[in-house]
């Protein structure tokens, strides 16, 4: 199968894909989508968008080889990539968690478990984080109704002073399948975010200690969201925000809404945000919305991704917020930014997002067409506007010949962007794992 990326641009465009830095994993090793140093930030910025010739081929790499799709990606100090994620399995009979390092060229790793590959049988990887001391934290579950949290060391050996072997498992309620996302803080406490992938399933946030016992808050065993989430940040004074989707029934009809819920570090609601803890929000005109995930700054302000849809179309939507929940009307047009990408709709509400530190939000999402679903990146400008002279037209696409979807985005040192996703059949399963590498 010939790989594409399908985000050339002419020679002269020049060259080029958290809470506070690194705060998406916690681990000063690690750039995985906090804000990212980008040099001196000369006054004429390269367009970006532009694959890496130097990765992969032409800038993805396709991971047949490895045999599986990757669901989160992180990038260490030294520019090496770790990925989580299962094994091909087109007829779902069978899942193997598998966490892969690849030099930065793309390579497998050999410094790293059996030829740069980790594998656990019965367990479905679904996140990522990097701890500062090296070790590397996978979230998943086993299909059976048991959340899974393993730890290993740099070398990919498991963490036999984590839970029992490396791994913690844990019982979550009857609608949480899996952690969708997980925290490192600076005191090494894992914050696991249990989902499923049923949209009307609620979530819930647990907490452990760097040992992988249960770490309960202060007012709660663990943090109940009332939404479908998929994403997760914690700031450094314990407060914890989630973004994902709300279901609105009236009786007659069902509604989407983007929920954004905060906790205080003790665990009860923090009322300084929203008066409630909780925003419910559309983007007019639209009058549906889907929450997919956000970026926190150390002051507590937020950049948030969704989708913006009704039944014509659905957009790419970033706002920015204040600290206390309203929107900051500096950003885009009173808040917020509509990306239409024509002639398509994005689709789904797997958006991944990541800010640099010029306070650039680079966001990957799948954006769908007539004949079939592509990966797409796109940038949004410190004020909030779509950068049209990103990759083509304002988008940077991966086009495998199938339906391609980004499940993870990390910014690395230098700046460039690396996004992780799969190919899916018509049945919906997973048949190939991509990595791919932008220019910054």
């Amino acid at each position: 199968m010939r790989a594409a990326l399908v985000a050339t641009a002419c020679a002269a465009c020049g060259s080029t894909s958290g809470a506070g830095p690194l705060a998406a994993d916690g681990g000063a090793d690690a750039y995985d989508g906090g804000r990212i140093p980008l040099g001196d930030g000369g006054s004429q910025d390269p367009p970006g968008g532009i694959p890496d010739p130097l990765f992969g081929s032409a800038g993805v790499r396709v991971l047949d080889d490895l045999g599986f799709t990757p669901y989160a990606v992180a990038i260490q100090r030294d520019g090496r990539i770790v990925l989580a994620g299962k094994n091909i399995d087109p007829t779902d009979t069978g899942s193997i968690g598998i966490v892969v390092r690849l030099t930065a060229s793309g390579t497998p790793d050999v410094d790293f478990g059996t030829a740069g590959k980790v594998q656990m049988p019965s367990v479905s990887f679904r996140s990522l984080a990097l701890q500062a001391d090296g070790k590397i934290v996978v979230g998943g579950g086993d299909g059976g109704g048991k959340l899974v949290l393993s730890r290993f060391d740099s070398r990919g050996a498991p963490d036999t002073s984590f839970g029992v072997s490396g791994t913690v498992q844990k019982s979550g309620s009857t609608s949480v399948r899996f952690y969708g996302e997980l925290f490192v803080d600076i005191s090494g406490r894992i914050y696991g975010l249990g989902t499923a992938d049923s949209r009307d399933a609620y979530g819930e946030i647990h907490r452990f200690d760097a040992s992988g016992a249960a770490a309960p808050f202060a007012s709660a065993s663990i943090l109940q969201a009332s939404m479908h989430p998929n994403g997760m940040r914690v700031l450094a004074d314990g407060r914890v925000t989630a973004i994902g989707t709300f279901l609105v029934d009236n009786g007659t009809f069902t509604r989407e809404r983007l929920r954004v819920s905060r906790w205080l570090a003790s665990g009860s609601r923090d009322t300084s945000f929203n008066a409630t803890g909780e925003l419910d929000l559309v983007f007019p005109p639209k009058d549906e919305a889907q929450g997919a995930d956000l970026y926190a700054y150390p002051d507590g302000r937020l950049v948030l991704a969704g989708i913006a849809r009704d039944s014509n179309e659905s957009l790419l939507s970033v706002a920015r917020l204040a600290d206390n929940g309203s929107y900051d009307l500096l950003y885009g047009t009173g808040g917020f930014v509509l990306v239409r990408p024509p002639p398509r709709s994005i689709s789904t509400f797997s958006a991944r997002i990541a800010l640099d530190a010029k306070d650039r939000a680079w966001v990957a999402a799948p954006r769908s067409g007539a004949r079939d679903v592509d990966s797409s990146l796109v940038r949004i400008s410190t004020t909030g506007a779509h950068e049209t002279n990103f990759g083509v037209n304002g988008f940077a696409d991966i086009d495998l010949g199938s339906d391609e979807r980004p499940y993870g985005l990390a910014l690395a040192a230098d700046g460039s962007a690396v996004v992780a996703g799969g190919s899916k059949n018509t049945q919906g399963y997973d048949t190939h794992g991509f990595v791919a590498r932008y220019l910054p």
